[in-house]
């Protein structure tokens, strides 16, 4: 239960807290940044210690670093999620606007419409995996 108590803060009262308690809080900062360093050690040993940024992977996902056929782009992810589902498959014609695969973010459904008629030529996405916002879904040569 909460308990409010009417009264006045006042800075010399907290510093006389603090000093009071400097010892434990102490000791309490010190187990807390060593379990800190715990899982920061487990995440270095799960491959989950490098933080990357949506920004970096959708600088990384460039079209140049595609080998595209002529006409051909890239349909990249405009949100960090899963992919729920992919409504599409190579060699499948699609028209613009077409939906080509519904990703999931933040509990929500965010469905990828193709930018243009195309047939697609090639996924790299699967459902259920994870998506970086900018990360290439798929490619989609332009008819």
């Amino acid at each position: 239960r909460l308990q409010i108590t009417e009264g006045r803060f006042r800075a010399a009262d907290y510093r006389a807290f603090l000093a009071d308690n400097a010892g434990s809080i102490a000791a309490f900062r010190s187990r807390q940044q060593r379990a800190f360093a715990d899982e920061r050690e487990r995440w270095a040993q799960n491959g989950r210690a490098d933080w990357v940024s949506d920004a970096t992977v959708a600088e990384a996902g460039s079209d140049s670093e595609l080998d595209l056929p002529d006409g051909a782009r890239a349909v990249a992810s405009h949100v960090a999620g899963s992919v729920w589902k992919v409504l599409v498959e190579p060699g499948q014609t699609v028209a613009a606007g077409d939906t080509l695969c519904i990703l999931e973010s933040m509990k929500m459904e965010i469905s990828v419409a193709s930018p243009a008629a195309g047939v697609v030529e090639r996924l790299f996405c699967r459902e259920g995996g994870a998506v970086s916002a900018g990360q290439n879904l798929l490619v989609l040569k332009e008819t």
